[in-house]
């Protein structure tokens, strides 16, 4: 350690030497003493105290290249990635071009996220170094920015020294996947398989490759050796049950997610989809009572929002108008721009000609956060023709359906123009609604139109 620490120490000295005037030299002994307390702070962990002494070294010797890698190494070390850059600039700036200086310097714009001058530093200081884990960062680099070839070579090179390593042979699958190339991907993964029975990534990936290329009793057979490797592990339902769903078999896809919940396994994306899934099939008891475990699960604010919403539609499907409140109100409260709900919410309110200035508020704040939505649009008029402002009426209904051809809109139009006592073109938009969709109720209100256009 200590010859270590004089080896550095002379080299500084060597460094800073070239001075001869006494106050100069005072200068860089002065310097060189800073530098010292600094080497012994790094050395006993004192990393804080290091970087003040190599600043106060830098600070008598603004010029010294070799004080500002050493401080662009700390700021790595502590994540200072805006610091470190700096620093490593500065010090091959002033003619330090060592391979770790470009090397470092390339971690620290990997770190912020600028793929670019990561890559281009990488590339320099990987010609003169051999560093393996660099190469690795540069290949993950280029895969993030969608440039494959340059990727793959990296992997390919990684290979030669790592023939068996699965990560590394996992991510070149990848690449090889990204590329199409499918039968060289596909044996890459059977390859780490059978090396690593328990690699649960390769399983995934193998599955969809072979979906990708329309294969699915493969992937099918991948994912249920998933399944079987670990039947707790959530993916291996989810993916089959995604499979599943492709092929439009609905019932297979709710029976592999019905055995997965069986098997204890409280993954939301599996009860919110096997929800989903009975909620399609007008299986609203189903639907309500695996919605009902989802709300029990920690999960983010948005995503109960969106849980609370469909558990609403589907208690108003089951005609529990009291819960359907219930539940759009905890949407809203857990997300106030949930559009869906306060729409939903807001045209109950309608059909029950109750609230209609609440109705009202919900349905404008809906409509500003999507203003283009036919159907909120239609909801808006609705609530203004129950507030008998029948020209905002007209304004909103016909917005609506020029965005959206609904047969519900064509009737509310049809409404309006009766109370208007413009029979005519009452007559002509319910008509144009039964052709869409057959109506009792409308066909009653047509008929009555047409008494009262001809008398």
């Amino acid at each position: 350690m200590k010859i270590y620490v004089t080896g550095l120490i002379i080299s500084l000295f060597i460094l800073l030497s070239g001075c001869s005037t006494v106050s100069q030299q005072t200068k860089q002994n002065s310097a060189l003493n800073f530098y010292v307390q600094g080497i012994t702070n790094e050395i006993n962990g004192n990393i804080k105290g290091a970087n003040d002494f190599y600043s106060k070294a830098l600070k008598l010797n603004p010029d010294n290249s070799y004080l500002y890698e050493k401080l662009g190494r700390i700021a790595l070390e502590e994540k200072k990635y805006n610091p470190a850059v700096k620093d490593f600039k500065k010090s091959i700036q002033l003619g330090a071009k060592n391979s770790d200086n470009y090397l470092r310097l390339g971690i620290a714009y990997y770190a912020l996220g600028n793929y670019k001058n990561a890559a281009k530093n990488l590339e320099t200081g990987l010609k003169n170094n051999e560093n393996s884990n660099y190469k690795i960062i540069l290949a993950d680099i280029y895969i993030k920015t969608g440039r494959y070839k340059k990727a793959e070579k990296y992997y390919t090179i990684l290979l030669k020294k790592f023939p068996d390593n699965p990560l590394i042979l996992y991510n070149y699958a990848l690449i090889l996947g990204k590329e199409k190339k499918y039968k060289k991907a596909e044996t890459i993964y059977k390859k780490i398989i059978n090396s690593d029975p328990y690699f649960v990534d390769a399983y995934i990936n193998l599955s969809l490759l072979y979906e990708r290329r329309n294969q699915p009793d493969k992937a099918k057979d991948y994912c249920l050796k998933l399944i079987s490797l670990n039947p707790q592990n959530s993916v291996g339902y989810s993916l089959l049950s995604f499979i599943y769903l492709t092929q439009n078999n609905i019932s297979a896809a709710e029976n592999i997610l019905t055995k997965a919940v069986k098997a204890g396994i409280k993954n939301p994306e599996i009860v919110q989809t096997l929800g989903f899934l009975y909620f399609q099939q007008k299986k609203y008891k189903s639907a309500q009572k695996e919605y009902l475990k989802l709300i029990k699960l920690p999960l983010p604010v948005k995503k109960l929002s969106e849980d609370f919403f469909y558990l609403g539609v589907i208690s108003d499907k089951l005609g529990e108008t009291n819960n359907m409140k219930i539940y759009m109100n905890q949407s809203i409260k857990y997300d106030k721009n949930n559009d869906m709900a306060l729409n939903y919410l807001g045209y109950s309110y309608l059909i029950e000609n109750k609230h209609i200035k609440k109705a009202l508020k919900l349905i404008k704040q809906a409509v500003k956060i999507q203003p283009d939505n036919g159907a909120y649009l239609d909801s808006l008029g609705w609530a203004y023709y129950k507030e008998k402002d029948y020209v905002k009426t007209k304004t909103y209904l016909l917005k609506a359906i020029k965005l959206y051809k609904d047969p519900d809109i064509m009737v509310h139009i049809g409404y309006l123009y009766y109370r208007l006592k413009d029979y005519k073109q009452a007559i002509n938009w319910w008509e144009k609604s039964i052709r869409l969709k057959n109506n009792p109720k409308v066909n009653e209100m047509l008929q009555k139109a047409k008494i009262k256009l001809e008398k």
